[in-house]
């Protein structure tokens, strides 16, 4: 019912499974594409990271008081990654899936901020990429290296902290960004919430 009241939901014709997130990120991005020409920048966010909206137009205003910045793929990288092949582990990939012994650099998947220009790049490269199912090295890696798009790395105070609960209020101060990494901690969101709100002098 919420979905054809709010009409906020977007489904794919796909199944919901850990590994076709890959499908979930190009199919916003299609949307992206498809939809939302006119925008000035792109958040991807996964659902256990709560945003201060605040901080984040702030960073991005900094960034670009016109929003006209291009080539921007703003996130936290990893590099010299590469595919794990012990084949108990979660991630093992073998080698007749993928061959290569690493992966180009590539973003942490909970949070990542593009440019327009940026998700259409990407959404383009993957089109010429063949399917893989780790949805951060698909398109922040392979498909940004298709597409020659260079990442920029997240700077102390725009970037993210992990939700620690004794140090909700200085970690609100100094980051963008909240990771609940274990379910939890997100018990402690309103906690969080009401910190955020009270850093930006938001009023109830």
């Amino acid at each position: 019912m919420k979905v054809k009241k709010n009409l906020d939901f977007i489904q794919g014709n796909f199944v919901d499974s850990y590994v076709n997130l890959t499908y979930k990120t190009v199919m916003g991005l299609d949307w992206v594409e498809k939809f939302c020409s006119g925008t000035k920048f792109v958040l991807k966010v996964d659902d256990n990271t709560l945003i201060d909206p605040y901080h984040l137009v702030k960073c991005l205003f900094q960034k670009s008081p016109d929003g006209d910045i291009e080539n921007f793929l703003y996130c936290s990288v990893y590099k010299n990654q590469g595919p794990v092949r012990r084949t108990s582990d979660k991630w093992h990939v073998p080698e007749d899936e993928l061959k290569y012994a690493k992966y180009p650099p590539y973003c942490e998947s909970f949070v990542y901020i593009m440019s327009r220009d940026v998700s259409k790049k990407l959404y383009d490269a993957t089109r010429a990429l063949k399917y893989y199912w780790i949805d951060d090295v698909y398109v922040t890696g392979f498909a940004a290296f298709l597409a020659n798009i260079k990442h920029t790395i997240m700077e102390n105070g725009h970037s993210y902290k992990l939700l620690e609960v004794a140090n909700i209020s200085k970690n609100v101060k100094s980051s963008m960004f909240l990771l609940a990494k274990y379910e939890m901690f997100r018990a402690y969101w309103n906690n969080a919430w009401n910190d955020i709100k009270a850093v930006n002098n938001i009023a109830e």
